[in-house]
């Protein structure tokens, strides 16, 4: 990268922090000073050490400085995400917020870091920190299965892919949860059964790993029934017997086959039978109905470099291993 291209996008990420310090955090002022030679890793270091003291408006102050003042400082990567991190790890809503914004602007400058999948997965958990029950607004919820898949697709040999499947089945059973709850409604209250057959279609196939598929099956099945379109609930009750055969829906799905002179299948075999990422089938969907905030798994509440207990020499010594020059070694040791 060429002298002056590396200065352009430096001046670009001076203005974004500089914006973003002026519109976002009232206490954090923008500032310069005269450079000096190694100045800009003194700034880190002090800015570091704030960060590890739980001083995170202090801290932004310094890496602002270093930012403005050394554009063409080779921490500035590492400068800007530990910005990201204090925001993160302050932890309130408007905070997580705002590290969202400091992340996805980090990846506009280095995506192709190898910080950059350790970089789309906190943003993700900006968005899992925030998920609401099942009953409750899914709009979290939403943003980090979108946030999980899209990093899925663009690393996927990505280290922490057991993790993110895990972590999108989670989000994947709270909206599955949402919209078997809502067809409840339709199916129980209203006896509105075009409402409840579209709902539950709806999770069977966008959720097919979800742990209480039987029930969607049923519901479907049954309201297929009801508005006399027999051939298919036949379908959906026939699934449900042949892949759920320990459901507690399994007995009354057999006498609706029964009253529509319909085959019972065999069970099929255990091995291939849907198998949800849950220690039994349908507990994590039952648990999700009775808890008000539920907590995923795996969430880390520190930054993507910057650990809470971590001494300030630590984080430190890790900000110095993303250096470009220290990446830069590593890749040539890949290479050769």
């Amino acid at each position: 990268m060429s002298r002056a291209l590396r200065f352009s996008m430096a001046l670009l990420i001076a203005l974004s922090v500089g914006l973003t310090a002026a519109c976002g955090d009232k206490e954090t002022k923008v500032a310069s000073e005269e450079a000096r030679e190694g100045r800009d890793r003194e700034l880190l270091g002090e800015g570091i050490r704030q960060l590890q003291d739980g001083r995170h408006t202090r801290s932004r102050l310094l890496f602002n400085t270093l930012v403005n003042t050394y554009p063409d400082s080779q921490f500035l990567p590492v400068c800007k995400l530990a910005v990201a991190d204090s925001y993160y790890r302050e932890g309130t809503t408007s905070s997580m917020n705002q590290s969202e914004v400091e992340y996805r602007d980090w990846l506009q400058f280095f995506p192709k870091h190898e910080l950059a999948d350790d970089v789309m997965m906190k943003i993700a958990e900006v968005h899992m920190r925030q998920v609401q029950a099942p009953d409750r607004d899914t709009t979290h919820a939403k943003l980090a299965e979108r946030q999980l898949m899209r990093l899925l697709e663009q690393y996927p040999s990505t280290e922490l892919k057991p993790r993110i499947e895990q972590q999108l089945w989670e989000v994947r059973e709270i909206l599955g949860m949402h919209e078997l709850k809502v067809a409840r409604f339709y199916f129980k209250q209203r006896e509105a059964y075009k409402a409840a057959a579209s709902r539950t279609k709806e999770i069977i196939e966008k959720y097919p790993q979800f742990s209480r598929s039987d029930e969607a099956l049923f519901l479907l099945g049954v309201s297929l029934y009801e508005q006399e379109d027999t051939e298919e609930a036949i379908t959906y009750f026939q699934r449900l017997a042949r892949f759920f055969p320990e459901s507690e829906f399994y007995e009354e799905t057999v006498a609706y086959l029964k009253r529509l002179d319909a085959e019972v299948p065999e069970a099929a075999a255990a091995t291939d039978r849907p198998k949800p990422l849950g220690p039994e089938d349908g507990m994590i969907g039952k648990v999700y109905e009775a808890i008000t905030r539920p907590r995923l798994s795996y969430i880390d509440k520190n930054g993507v470099l910057f650990k809470k207990d971590d001494t300030a020499e630590q984080a430190l010594e890790k900000a110095l291993q993303f250096s470009p020059a220290a990446t830069a070694g590593r890749a040539a040791g890949t290479n050769d």
